[in-house]
């Protein structure tokens, strides 16, 4: 039995938040040194200030970078964790939708 993915379950300042699976285009541990975007090969992605533009503190560091879907391009936003949410999980309407753009 197979199990389609519906998203991410992020957690920032203690609060568990949803990211659907279609906005998600990649997750990457952030170092110590984690700038204001996370560099790759053809160019760079910037990382914004999602607990700030929430108005929540971290609860924790901030230990992997989120890059959604914004348009034609991407951005990332750094999270305390992430985990993977399947269809059909009954946690799903327990999380609060999260709309970095």
């Amino acid at each position: 039995m197979s199990r389609r993915a519906a998203g991410l379950a992020v957690e920032l300042g203690g609060r568990r938040f949803f990211v659907p699976a279609d906005r998600v285009g990649f997750v990457v541990p952030l170092g110590a040194d984690a700038g204001r975007s996370l560099e790759m090969p053809r160019g760079s992605v910037p990382i914004i200030d999602l607990a700030g533009r929430l108005g929540i503190p971290p609860a924790a560091p901030l230990r992997c970078a989120v890059a959604v879907a914004h348009g034609d391009d991407y951005l990332a936003f750094g999270v305390e964790s992430v985990d993977l949410v399947y269809e059909g999980d009954p946690a799903v309407p327990e999380l609060l939708s999260l709309d970095p753009g």
